[in-house]
């Protein structure tokens, strides 16, 4: 899978897709699709992990884009300005920095 992020104040995210990758987003950010690309929502992770994302304020369906034989392009987008930042921290690793930096309760 390779990517290219285009643009400068309205970023988008345009990820090649080989025969058989697959990708998902939530419902609204994709923005073009070319190429052997097939479209499919549903619940990621059953139904109670989609009811705890809705909880969390997600979306109850995800939408997955699947490259058929012959490959394709999928490009997504914020829903807003904003930037496109390539996240290379697991999620663990991730939260520990971010925890490193929170105010410190010195009560």
């Amino acid at each position: 899978m390779q990517y290219t992020i285009n643009g400068t104040v309205m970023q988008a995210l345009e990820i090649k897709l080989d025969p058989g990758e697959r990708v998902f987003t939530e419902k609204g950010a994709m923005v073009w699709m070319r190429g052997d690309v097939k479209m499919d929502s549903n619940l990621k992770g059953g139904l109670f992990k989609s009811l705890g994302r809705v909880f969390a304020g997600e979306p109850l369906t995800l939408n997955f884009f699947e490259a058929g034989r012959k490959g394709g392009y999928v490009g997504f987008a914020p829903m807003g300005p904003g930037k496109v930042w390539l996240q290379t921290l697991t999620l663990a690793n991730l939260a520990g920095k971010i925890a490193e930096n929170l105010p410190k309760n010195d009560r």
